[in-house]
């Protein structure tokens, strides 16, 4: 099949390339016509944060969570007159906008909170004064501070304090109470009266919603306590991730365009994360790199750019097809760029792999007179039949494993890796049938010059082996040279123990880190030092304490509605005596009701920390008040009780993405396992490969630890320097990295492992086989893994935090699946496994493609000669066993 095809190409090559052009220009307008805004919204159906979220847009709309934070700041100075009202015709003119409904104003709440506690201390006041005139008639001068409790909270008096005479006295100073006027004269009262309560407050009741007023204020409290920074809360009507590029700038457009003068602005990551360019600055660099490396290895600049501008067609296809799909589903920015990154790392080494076999297919480079077009065509046709398959095998395992992701039950991961998955197949059949049909019009510029010696561009590339002592074959000799060359083994081959055992224990090292990881979403915490978000994040949790950036959501639903039995005045009471509850836990600083259903039975608690949202204390705060949650219930007489935040966003998250990771990995394993048991019908090296693949998933897991949590050269990378405190890993990124690292683990497993199988079918000694295999595969791993770390590092410096955090991950895992796994681990344990390691019925002799090969060896197993026909031409090679 895949020889057709690669005929077929190679003769029609200017219709499949026109048919190329075609179909990306096709996409790219309907990516145009059809696309809508990508975003960052991690939903998971089922989760207690996402249905209490999904329960507030529903019942309270006007306090749902769509808003957005804007941080005003002045360098530590108070805010003068002019700078408040510049920031007040600000938000008026946020307010004119199509796509916000409301904002509040910092400087209306501090007001608001200056009168409160105004009117609560007069309150006092006023008791007190009453207490000065009663005190000595009642002779309970010591027991004072137990009548200020009593009247703030009754149920606190302990029973040793509840005596028939101190009782008789508290009737006494209540009724005394009832003579005085109301205590509250100001806000407070007026809030009450409005109310229409069908019963006058008592004295007790007037203090106690006095008490709870302020505290609620305070709670939702904007300007911080210098006056030196405000936050603007902007509740949008539709959430910032799904709001188009132009609205987003509309928004940031108008803040800084009317700030006052001394008056900086900072912006929630929610709404100024996005996609910017596809490929920025350090992507370009990394595509850069690959083109030297192609370049190195292919020899000819037509032959080098080809990978590049093939693959960047078929990425280009997956992703406006990816747009286009935005119109019927919900696309991530996350999804968008991890599809191009992995298309065009995938896509560069299958291009490379093709264009490298047909290369070497030629003993010399012929002339355009010998190579006629027919010929050229055989070429192609049988380097397809060869090349296809491998490329073909691979595309459609990765593929595979990103689909896999679907069955995890996550919705954002299933897209993730079928976006994924969907360029890769586009990436992969451009390959197939772009490559072949831009080399039938190339033709001879695009193999490598003649040469008797190894070119210095190649030669940097072949030599990198060779330079770290035993690694490869030295003196290797090529399919194109015909003399006999001496090879000593490799360092897997001569030293196969501590080949194995010294890169197992360098890899458990770097895999440590990952037993204190922490999994959370994207925040600001985790943007580079000096953006506007982390600049957010920054001041919030300076000003406002670091328990304001993890702030908690408690929904409330009553079973009865106290609008149907009582008044307004029930309702307030029912809401605050809520937050009272949950402000009782000494870790939480602040608890307020935020918003009230029309009829009082739904009531939406805002709760403030005393800690970070990633610190361990937080997180024990949702645990006690999950936990305590039915005593709550019956307490109050709730109908449900329900939280809802970032904090639980992370923990519902890690809980399930934990829960999941393990049954992913363990299908694919089994996967694993079934597909390259059927290729090479013995255990060993299935087991291997899957050994390999679970370490370098660790060890890549590690460093992002290290890095992007712990801090370890975190500059390097463009991460804030105070990750010890802040950092965490993005929550879905195991199970991501996960399956796209099996596919690439299994790809470079095959490169090896079939060169030391093709080594058996030519009666290779045993001995020699994993330095053969090696010598065979050495360059394309070696290329292939290059290539791979130079575009994922290159996005390393995204403009996403996953982005940043996966590709990270996976250059370190190729990194060390390329260099240390495939070529140095397993090998070894293959060699020490000897003939075990292969099935015993398999024929040694068995040629395959259209090479074919003999072996002439004498009685000394030290040496052997190994004679390849290419195409008519002998080339005899020798090895030395040292």
């Amino acid at each position: 099949m895949f020889y057709r095809l690669g005929e077929f190409c190679a003769r029609h090559a200017r219709r499949v390339l026109v048919s190329w052009a075609v179909v990306l220009l096709l996409a790219v307008t309907a990516a145009v016509l059809l696309s809508r805004p990508t975003g960052s919204d991690y939903r998971l159906p089922g989760a207690e944060f996402q249905e209490t979220a999904d329960r507030i847009n529903e019942l309270l709309p006007e306090a749902g969570v769509g808003g957005t934070s804007m941080v005003f700041h002045t360098g530590g100075r108070e805010f003068t007159a002019e700078q408040r009202a510049g920031l007040e015709r600000i938000a008026q003119e946020l307010e004119q906008l199509s796509t916000v409904v409301s904002v509040s104003d910092p400087f209306e709440l501090s007001r608001q909170l200056s009168e409160a506690e105004a009117e609560r201390t007069q309150a006092w006041y006023a008791v007190g004064q009453f207490l000065d005139e009663v005190e000595t008639e009642l002779d309970l001068p010591y027991e004072r501070y137990l009548i200020y409790d009593h009247l703030f909270n009754p149920e606190s008096l302990s029973e040793a304090y509840r005596t028939e005479d101190f009782d008789a006295q508290l009737d006494v100073i209540e009724h005394e109470l009832e003579a005085l006027d109301d205590v509250l004269v100001g806000p407070v009262m007026e809030l009450v009266e409005s109310m229409d309560p069908e019963e006058p407050l008592s004295i007790s009741e007037q203090l106690q919603l006095s008490e709870a007023y302020v505290s609620s204020l305070r709670a939702v409290q904007a300007l911080s306590e210098d006056s030196s920074v405000a936050i603007l809360g902007v509740q949008l009507k539709d959430p910032a991730h799904l709001l188009s590029a132009e609205e987003r700038e509309q928004l940031t457009h108008t803040v800084i365009t009317g700030l006052p003068e001394g008056v900086g602005a900072e912006f929630g990551l929610e709404l100024v994360q996005d996609l910017g360019g596809l490929l920025g600055p350090s992507e370009i660099l990394g595509l850069a790199v690959a083109l030297l490396v192609l370049l190195v290895v292919l020899g000819r600049i037509a032959a080098a750019g080809l990978p590049l501008l093939v693959t960047l067609v078929g990425a280009g296809t997956g992703i406006a097809l990816i747009f286009t799909a935005s119109r019927f589903v919900d696309i991530a920015d996350t999804d968008v760029v991890l599809a191009l990154m992995l298309g065009l790392a995938v896509g560069i080494d299958y291009a490379l792999l093709y264009i490298y076999r047909w290369q070497r297919s030629f003993p010399a480079v012929p002339t355009p007179e010998e190579l006629g077009p027919r010929q050229l065509r055989a070429s192609l046709a049988r380097s397809s039949a060869e090349a296809g398959r491998t490329i073909f095998f691979a595309a459609v395992t990765t593929m595979v494993a990103l689909a896999a992701l679907a069955v995890t039950g996550v919705p954002f991961l299933a897209i993730m890796g079928l976006s994924a998955a969907l360029t890769i197949g586009i990436v992969a059949l451009a390959t197939l049938t772009a490559v072949p049909a831009a080399l039938s019009l190339l033709g001879v510029r695009a193999l490598r010059a003649p040469r008797t010696t190894t070119p210095p561009l190649r030669g940097l590339l072949a030599g990198v082996g060779s330079r770290i002592p035993g690694l490869v074959s030295k003196n290797e000799g090529t399919p194109e040279e015909t003399s006999t060359k001496q090879v000593s083994l490799a360092l897997p081959t001569r030293f196969p123990v501590p080949s194995l055992l010294v890169p197992l224990g360098l890899m458990v090292i770097l895999a440590l880190p990952v037993l204190d990881m922490r999994l959370a979403l994207p925040a600001g915490s985790s943007e580079p030092e000096g953006s506007t978000a982390h600049e957010a994040y920054v001041l919030t949790a300076e000003h406002f304490g670091d328990g304001a950036t993890a702030r908690i959501y408690a929904l409330a639903e009553l079973a009865e509605s106290p609008g149907d039995q009582a008044d307004e005045a029930a309702q307030l009471q029912a809401s605050l005596g809520l937050a009272q509850h949950f402000a009782a836990d000494s870790a939480v600083a602040r608890a307020a009701p935020v918003a009230v259903s029309d009829d009082g039975r739904v009531h939406l608690i805002q709760l403030t920390p005393r800690f970070g949202p990633l610190d361990d204390q937080t997180a024990a705060i949702l645990a006690a008040m999950q936990d305590e949650r039915e005593a709550t219930m019956v307490e109050f007489g709730l109908d449900s009780l329900s939280f809802t935040g970032r904090v639980v966003a992370d923990a519902d998250l890690a809980a399930a993405l934990s829960t999941a990771v393990p049954l992913y990995v363990g299908v694919v394993l089994l996967v694993c396992v079934v597909i390259l048991f059927l290729l090479f019908r013995r255990l060993w090296i299935p087991l291997l490969t899957c050994a390999g693949y679970v370490l370098s998933l660790l060890a890549g897991l590690g460093a992002v630890v290290a890095v992007y949590q712990w801090g370890w050269g975190a500059e390097l990378f463009g991460v804030v320097g105070d990750q010890a405190d802040d950092g965490a890993v993005v929550a879905f990124l195991p199970m991501l990295m996960a399956g796209v690292l099996f596919g690439l683990a299994i790809d470079y497993q095959l490169f090896t492992a079939s060169g030391m199988r093709q080594a058996r079918a030519e009666s290779v000694p045993g001995w020699a086989v994993v330095t053969e295999g090696l010598r065979r595969s050495r360059t394309v791993v070696l290329a292939c893994g290059l290539i791979m770390v130079a575009v994922f590092i290159g996005f390393a410096y995204s403009e996403l935090t996953a982005i940043r955090q996966i590709s990270f991950a996976l250059a370190v895992a190729i990194l060390l699946e390329a260099f240390v796994v495939r070529t140095i681990m397993v090998p070894a344990a293959i060699q020490l496994l000897g003939e075990r390691a292969w099935p015993r019925s398999e024929n040694r002799r068995e040629g395959g493609g259209h090479e074919t090969q003999s072996e002439e060896f004498d009685h000394n197993p030290k040496k052997f000669a190994t004679v390849n026909t290419v195409n008519g031409v002998q080339n005899t090679e020798g090895v030395t066993h040292d």
